[in-house]
């Protein structure tokens, strides 16, 4: 009879510590998907300011570029802006940081000069609260632009 008590106690301690892993997880899973709700939203609506950023990027110091190219580049940008995010990660209560990858192709043909056509991408760090469901703050990684003439 003591065995069997034993045992009951057993399962239902067991019981309990799974609903609580379970409900735990839950409530972690749902954060980090507000988190990345919240950064594809972000950047749904930077579309135009990573456009220019970008094309600054691709047309670099070279000013007679810039003036002959500068919006036609940003256009391009613009077009075929795509983004890739990653995993969310919990910093903190209601905190999390998403790296979002803004990336594009263009091609620029000029007159006198040689067609180029180049992948371009860059990094920003989406500080994100999920209870507000919104980006606290945002670090533009100066580091991560690739510019990748194909």
């Amino acid at each position: 009879m003591e065995a069997v008590r034993y045992l009951q106690k057993r399962a239902l301690w067991l019981a309990i510590l799974v609903v609580s892993v379970s409900t735990l997880s839950a409530c972690g899973a749902d954060a980090s998907e507000i988190a990345l709700g919240v950064a594809k939203d972000w950047s749904s609506n930077q579309v135009d300011v990573v456009s220019a950023e970008l094309g600054k990027a691709v047309v670099g110091d070279q000013q007679i570029l810039a003036t002959l190219a500068g919006n036609l580049i940003e256009d391009q940008i613009q077009g075929n802006l795509r983004w890739t995010y990653s995993t969310p990660i919990r910093t903190g209560e209601n905190r999390y940081t998403v790296k979002a990858t803004a990336q594009s192709s263009l091609g620029v043909s000029i007159p006198l000069f040689p067609d180029k056509n180049y992948d371009v991408s860059i990094d920003f760090r989406l500080d994100i609260d999920t209870s507000n469901k919104r980006v606290t703050n945002t670090t533009l990684d100066i580091s991560s632009l690739r510019i990748v003439e194909r």
